[in-house]
């Protein structure tokens, strides 16, 4: 008896395109918000750690594994936790700007099971599945909170993360020009010129200074938001951020979103914003944080079992 199929990096993208993927997201959220994810469970085998983490949803359950070599954390795919409040700030550039930062090195397999019977329907590559719905999710974000003639787009990152949200701005917003800013120079510039031909739009490098002239920023590697040589977004602009993460007290204070209620650091939640009681003030600026969800994988997850029939 054949198992379930398994579906990779190229084939979630082809079968869920980005504009599809933020659909089901919208209706997931205006439907009720996801509740945060159940306390992972954590097994030592063999030379290192297995990370379970399930969750449902409808007709369908899942579960997330992940698993490390005991000389490193394990960490889940889309469970990217805020900087201790005792972590120092500097300007520096951290580890993991050309990746996802999320991933921790782990391997990782997302499960879909009917929930009745809690058969597996599909498998999936759980690093490329939290990619695709961390930026359908800044995507939706930003089509409810960024200025809808917004021109300027400034990604800080040159990973997974940072191509894909350069995809979804684009699926919801047409800015005249797009900067990526990175550590490393030489990946900025790569990356720049491969997704100016992927989308035909004006995608350049760019430095840390574009930070302060643009209109959406999305923030795609660890470290401290916005700090040393990284100056604050621009008045009326808007903030995509992975991690969980918002701005340190008496810092620049935007009006921040998240996920779901009782996110730490939040004015509101997605579902509420979607809805209309969550509306920012007239002018203010935005920041949608993400720290990655079961509920909210498993909506993209579905969409793709039932492509599969």
């Amino acid at each position: 008896m054949a198992g379930p199929p398994y579906l990779g990096d190229e084939q979630i993208r082809r079968m869920l395109p980005m504009e599809h993927a933020v659909m089901a997201l919208e209706a997931a959220f205006r439907a009720g918000p996801p509740g945060s994810d159940a306390p992972a469970a954590r097994a030592g085998l063999g030379g290192g750690e297995l990370v379970l983490s399930a969750g449902e949803r409808g007709r369908w359950a899942a579960a997330r594994l992940t698993t490390a070599p005991a000389s490193r954390p394990a960490s889940a795919p889309t469970s990217r936790p805020s900087p201790a409040a005792s972590e120092p700030v500097t300007g520096a550039w951290p580890a993991g700007d050309g990746g996802h930062f999320g991933d921790g090195g782990a391997a990782a397999v997302f499960v879909v099971f009917e929930a009745a019977e809690l058969r597996p329907r599909l498998l999936l590559d759980a690093r490329a599945l939290a990619v695709l719905r961390a930026a359908a999710a800044s995507a939706l974000a930003t089509r409810h909170l960024a200025k809808a003639d917004a021109r300027r787009l400034v990604v800080l990152g040159t990973g997974a993360d940072a191509r894909a949200h350069v995809r979804a701005m684009l699926a919801v917003r047409q800015p005249d020009e797009v900067r990526v800013v990175g550590q490393d120079p030489h990946r900025a510039r790569r990356l720049a010129g491969e997704l100016d031909a992927e989308h035909g739009a004006k995608v350049i490098p760019g430095t840390p200074d574009d930070v302060a002239e643009a209109d959406i920023v999305c923030v795609c590697r660890p470290g401290p938001l916005f700090a040393g040589p990284i100056p604050v977004p621009a008045p009326g602009s808007h903030v995509n951020v992975l991690g969980g993460r918002t701005p340190e007290p008496g810092s620049w204070r935007p009006y921040v979103v998240g996920e779901h209620a009782g996110m730490p650091g939040c004015d509101t939640d997605l579902h509420h914003v979607l809805t209309g009681e969550g509306t920012p003030p007239p002018g203010a600026p935005t920041l949608f944080t993400s720290s990655g969800l079961i509920a909210e994988d498993l909506v993209l997850a579905a969409e793709l079992a039932a492509k599969l029939g």
